[in-house]
């Protein structure tokens, strides 16, 4: 069973790209219409009710961004795969709810890539748990968002990242300590996780260890570089970090 799609992007090119990929390469996707605008998409979606959408993040003729999108429907019955040429602040927005996009112009590997994820954690109940957090991520326009997504056993979990205390790397995997006590041991790298935290509450201690600033409770010297957390933990600071430490201790401290 073919796989029902629409494509919304203000420029023909970006709708050809996708549409020639399709044909072409991926025979389990049929392109079913296309729309340059959100009107336009809004209407063609319950037209076609597709099953995936391949959504431009700048509209630019009609100055709407592609999240416009979604205050249009009170339920996201389709996946959603972003598709963008330069933005910074959404591409972060995006990471941290843990759904799919395409740079333009669009790789063959990367289009693979996004259907084949798409096709095996297809799950429209997460999907609209993803897009409500990637909302309520926009809505800030800092870049410090308050939660990510992370993959656990049974699909995503959705965390405050002030909820966190550190993170320690287990070989290419992640262990993550929250303030509540529980540990969670998470499929991606200490680098992969430290993307999705803002740089100006954590920072990496030791090359095992992410700390969170504000759960620092004690510098202890006598034995070494060493950091007191909040629940008692004792974690050493690489000498090599230890002058940045202070730094960014010392401007996080002036920006509380």
């Amino acid at each position: 069973m073919k796989i029902k799609a629409i494509i919304i992007d203000d420029e023909p090119e970006g709708i050809r790209a996708i549409t020639n990929i399709s044909k072409k390469y991926c025979d389990s996707i049929e392109i079913v219409g296309s729309a340059t605008n959100i009107d336009d998409a809004v209407n063609l979606i319950k037209m076609k009710q597709p099953d995936l959408v391949f959504l431009d993040i700048i509209l630019e003729p009609t100055n709407e961004s592609g999240f416009d999108l979604f205050s249009r429907f009170s339920n996201y019955d389709f996946e959603v795969i972003f598709t963008t040429a330069h933005n910074d602040f959404a591409i972060k927005a995006i990471k941290y709810s843990a759904l799919d996009y395409l740079e333009k112009p669009i790789s063959l590997d990367d289009f693979k890539e996004a259907i084949s994820k798409m096709i095996k954690k297809k799950n429209l109940l997460l999907n609209q748990k993803k897009l409500e957090l990637l909302l309520e991520n926009i809505k800030s326009n800092t870049g410090d968002f308050s939660k990510i997504a992370l993959p656990s056993m049974n699909g995503y979990d959705f965390i405050n990242v002030n909820d966190i205390i550190k993170c320690k790397a287990d070989g290419s995997y992640t262990n993550i300590y929250f303030l509540n006590g529980k540990e969670m041991f998470v499929s991606k790298s200490l680098k992969e996780i430290e993307e999705l935290l803002p740089e100006n509450k954590f920072f990496r201690i030791h090359k095992s260890v992410t700390i969170n600033l504000n759960y620092i409770s004690k510098y202890i010297s006598k034995e070494g570089n060493m950091v007191q957390l909040i629940d008692g933990s004792i974690e050493s600071i690489a000498i090599r970090n230890k002058q940045e430490f202070f730094a960014i201790v010392n401007i996080f401290n002036k920006q509380k």
